[in-house]
């Protein structure tokens, strides 16, 4: 997340750690720095940290990734092109909430409000089917291309 704080995602991030029997990934975007504290707070929860520069697909598939969890990135949108859960988190941020607001209005994402509902989100089994109605409904038959998610981004905002 660009835009988004440490201390903001501190108590979702608390509230995951707490299953033990689920393996969390962060993804570190390559040209961002993250904060001795969050790093710290990953090492002490066994989150491990993704810092290549691989495509979210290869991502997905190197560490068998079934479930993105973000606020307003483009990777819950990738996310059920690749047949994975979009879980989204309510950030602070309202412009950034507002962009992303349609995607959340059009169900393409599970939304956690509070840490109860992430908490469900988490630990919720989801169906196959559901997914690629999200996946459908978004992209369409369109091959994913870097290139093209603006676009099919723009197309959404319009609505």
């Amino acid at each position: 997340e660009d835009y988004i704080s440490f201390y903001e995602i501190k108590h979702f991030l608390e509230n995951i750690s707490k299953y033990k029997n689920v393996q969390f990934y962060y993804k570190k975007k390559v040209t961002r720095e993250l904060s001795r504290k969050f790093e710290s707070f990953c090492s002490y929860n066994n989150f491990r940290i993704i810092s290549c520069n691989d495509r979210m697909e290869k991502i997905i598939k190197k560490f068998k990734i079934n479930s993105i969890v973000a606020s307003t990135s483009t990777g819950l949108l990738e996310a059920p092109y690749y047949n994975t859960v979009p879980i989204k988190f309510i950030s602070k941020d309202d412009n950034r909430e507002n962009e992303f607001d349609v995607f959340v209005k059009e169900h393409f994402v599970y939304t956690a409000k509070d840490k109860t509902k992430f908490s469900n989100l988490i630990q919720k089994k989801y169906s196959a089917n559901k997914i690629k109605i999200k996946k459908t409904k978004l992209w369409g038959n369109k091959k994913f291309e870097y290139k093209n998610v603006r676009r099919v981004i723009d197309e959404f905002t319009k609505i």
